[in-house]
């Protein structure tokens, strides 16, 4: 990821909140979702050196984002991992294409000692992590924009 992806990654954070959680949040909370302060975040993210981030851009070269990952240090301090995937996001068009995968693969080696937050109502999450070998660990928290349960997943954790 490049500060000038920023932007497009903004815009594909929103969409697929969008697409994924139509089920799960009311409309009014998905209607208020915004890109600009998240393209701000985002050129952070891009310029911080302890991040590593991926996004899939579509072959004819538009410069719509299909699907972001990005890892970095874990921000729970009782996690028991020192990373955590901060977020995998792919557009509802790539679901089932293998995209997700790539992205995460690319993003974290296979089989890395890592940790996730997921909306606790998300089951097509949870099943696409367990693939990768995460687990829930029992930890549980509140995602701060929808105001709803998250469960934490680890793989490979540390004792």
């Amino acid at each position: 990821m490049a500060p000038d992806h920023a932007q497009a990654v903004a815009d594909c954070h929103v969409r697929c909140w969008r697409e994924a959680h139509a089920d799960i949040l009311p409309p009014h909370l998905l209607d208020a979702l915004r890109t600009g302060r998240g393209a701000d975040r985002w050129r952070r993210v891009a310029g911080d050196p302890r991040i590593e981030s991926r996004v899939a851009l579509p072959a004819d070269g538009s410069p719509d984002v299909l699907g972001f990952a990005s890892v970095g240090p874990a921000r729970d301090a009782a996690a028991p991992a020192a990373l955590e995937l901060h977020a995998l996001y792919v557009r509802a068009a790539e679901h089932g294409t293998g995209l997700a995968d790539a992205l995460l693969g690319s993003a974290l080696p296979a089989d890395s000692p890592c940790v996730l937050w997921v909306l606790e109502a998300n089951p097509r999450a949870h099943a696409f992590y367990r693939r990768h070998g995460f687990r829930a660990d029992g930890a549980r928290g509140l995602d701060p924009f929808a105001l709803l349960p998250t469960l934490r997943m680890a793989r490979g954790a540390l004792a």
